[in-house]
């Protein structure tokens, strides 16, 4: 390291600074890109060791848990906020045992939308629209597209919402 040094320290002399050519910049900054680069070596190692001796990692569940379905009686609702946007969603149990989710502001004016369970439909009190509970479509009322989905899978006896992108609205919940 010290002939390294010394070469460089010597590569350039005070009197003769302005007359630094093009092959003792080069030499000095390759010498330095080395010395950089293998300073970082032992860093990328330690890094690599942490990673693998860390904890390990339960199998991967299919998205966020957003409730245990015994928590969610058939035709009954479960508020919830949207994965990765922080939005209000929420889940419907269908008759049949389908669960749906869907983003729970209007798509008319954002107003929250709420479950309905006499009628079945979601209900949004501002302007008296209606939403079909099964597919999200505007039943009535000034809205004209219908509620975004969540979509959502159920494993082990819980409700996940899954990651994707449906009817323009992101989720990125993994």
């Amino acid at each position: 390291m010290r002939q390294i040094y010394r070469r460089m320290i010597t590569s350039i002399h005070r009197d003769e600074e302005h007359r630094l050519n093009r092959r003792a910049f080069l030499h000095t900054l390759f010498v330095f890109s080395v010395t950089a680069g293998l300073a970082g070596l032992p860093l990328g190692a330690l890094a690599r060791w942490a990673e693998r001796s860390g904890p390990k990692r339960s199998p991967r569940s299919p998205g966020t848990p957003i409730a245990r379905v015994a928590d969610v009686p058939e035709g009954q609702a479960f508020n919830f906020e949207f994965p990765g946007l922080g939005h209000p969603a929420v889940l419907l149990h269908l008759k049949g045992g389908r669960f749906v989710a869907y983003d729970r502001r209007c798509t008319h004016l954002l107003c929250p939308v709420l479950w309905d369970a006499d009628s079945g439909k979601l209900k949004c009190p501002c302007h008296h629209g209606f939403f079909d509970a099964a597919t999200g479509n505007v039943l009535a009322g000034p809205s004209r597209r219908p509620l975004p989905e969540v979509p959502v899978v159920v494993s082990n006896g819980v409700v996940y919402a899954v990651g994707g992108e449906k009817r323009g609205v992101r989720s990125d919940a993994r």
